[in-house]
């Protein structure tokens, strides 16, 4: 893994704080190599705020389609639509330029849900 500094959810979604309030948030390496090739990027109409658990958007890949939930409560900030056009960002550069969206949370409480590093590491090792 790139970023030492990452959290993550047993749903394969990678979490980072830009500050105490503000995260960016994307799927692991480890989930764009289970989906294959993505071929399709989708967000959900979305609200600008959003709970825990809400679906922010659908991937496609040759093997199937996933949907993705917020791993926090907040404000969305930014999507990154780039994804809307160029869904391969995703398998190519997961934790930089295929980043999903920017989140400002509400309830710092939901942190607790997060795993580290390690704890994933052994959540897919498996």
């Amino acid at each position: 893994m790139e970023n030492e500094n990452l959290f993550f959810t047993k749903e394969h979604l990678w979490i980072k704080f830009i500050n105490e309030k503000t995260i960016i948030c994307g799927i692991t390496d480890f989930a764009q190599k289970e989906l294959g090739e993505i071929i399709y990027f989708e967000f959900v109409e979305l609200s600008e705020k959003i709970k825990k658990g809400d679906k922010l958007c659908e991937v496609e890949s040759m093997k199937s389609i996933t949907s993705i939930y917020s791993p926090f409560s907040g404000n969305i900030i930014e999507k990154n639509n780039n994804l809307l056009k160029t869904p391969e960002l995703l398998n190519q550069s997961c934790y930089e330029d295929g980043w999903i969206i920017k989140i400002e949370i509400t309830d710092l409480e939901e942190k607790k849900f997060l795993l580290t590093k390690e704890e994933y590491q052994n959540l897919i090792a498996e």
